[in-house]
């Protein structure tokens, strides 16, 4: 069988059958953004690691090792924001091919330094090896939580609202615009949300300290793939409403300036490391303020959990229905 005929997901899970269950003191494993295990003071700590490949998660020729470094950085730093974690240190291994310049390499840590020393982490080790072809880095990030102060994507409950941290599709459309040659001038601020993605540990941490919020997720392959994540840990499906979701300001202008339709992008484009939360209705408007006052101000509600375990989207006359949208490293061909 090949990767194609499988997709990502089933390959994981094709994977972890072949293993034994984890012990007690983990009490989460593979299938979250963050492996958590309990600590003997009854805290826990959070384990979440990344891979980032040349010509598969970034084109080194159009992004400056500054931005790599921070941006490398961020995919970790998400993983543990959408546990509502406090981030504590992290590994660094980097793969170098012939022909890069110590200078470059300078940069992509200037890059990981200058994330580290805003979310108050440090570097603790890590691997450097040469490579035959690509440019290659591994992170591996280490958090804690206090006990009951941690957020699954497990939990949603049937009636609860979809909230996000904030507008989403803008690093798709800035990704657009790298591969198209658009000039940068036409739309900055897209290209500055694909590079420079926002950091929301302070938004995953006042969030985990609702007791309404029920299950969060960080948005890195997509809208709909991602709350599909946490439907299906919860057995529960979602209707979203397209025009509810936040957009990035230069987007709706951009897109007409084309003739493109931002919807894809919005629901599919991934990469642009907002949280998704579901909320009891109860509790919706304290974590929107929560939200708001830890400097998400786009933050909204866009949908509610449903009974039926499917993901609907809808914008008008138009309604999209899937059980799986967005990023997936081994795309199924039939």
């Amino acid at each position: 069988m090949k990767l194609s005929e499988l997709g990502e997901f089933e390959l994981i899970r094709r994977i972890t059958a072949n293993f034994p269950k984890p012990p007690e003191d983990v009490l989460e494993g593979i299938g979250d953004d963050c492996a958590v295990i309990r600590l003997p003071d009854d805290s826990v700590l959070l384990v979440t690691t990344d891979l980032l490949i040349d010509r598969k998660h970034f084109i080194s020729a159009l992004i400056s090792p500054r931005q790599l470094g921070r941006k490398s950085m961020i995919v970790n730093l998400s993983d543990i924001a959408a546990m509502g974690g406090f981030a504590h240190s992290f590994f660094v291994s980097i793969a170098i091919p012939p022909g890069f310049d110590v200078e470059y390499i300078d940069e992509i840590y200037s890059g990981f330094r200058e994330l580290a020393v805003t979310a108050g982490i440090v570097l603790l080790g890590g691997d450097t090896t040469g490579s035959e072809t690509d440019l290659t880095i591994s992170i591996t990030l280490l958090g804690r939580a206090e006990k009951g102060k941690f957020l699954l994507r497990k939990g949603a409950q049937v009636g609860d609202c979809v909230q996000v941290s904030g507008p989403l599709g803008g690093s798709a459309a800035g990704l657009y615009m790298l591969r198209t040659g658009i000039p940068r001038d036409i739309a900055p601020a897209l290209l500055s949300t694909h590079e420079e993605p926002p950091l929301r540990l302070a938004t995953g941490q006042m969030l985990a300290g609702i007791s309404g919020i029920t299950a969060m997720i960080d948005i890195s392959d997509g809208l709909l793939q991602d709350l599909g994540h946490i439907c299906r840990a919860g057995g529960v499906g979602a209707s979203i409403d397209i025009s509810r979701i936040p957009l990035p300001v230069d987007l709706p202008e951009f897109c007409r300036s084309l003739d493109l339709d931002p919807t894809d992008w919005m629901l599919s484009g991934g990469e642009d490391y907002e949280l998704c939360w579901t909320v009891h209705p109860d509790h919706e408007q304290e974590a929107l303020r929560a939200a708001f006052d830890s400097g998400a101000h786009q933050a909204a509600t866009i949908g509610q959990i449903t009974a039926e375990q499917t993901i609907t989207a809808h914008i008008k006359e138009r309604r999209i229905q899937t059980d799986r949208i967005g990023y997936d490293h081994f795309p199924r061909s039939s």
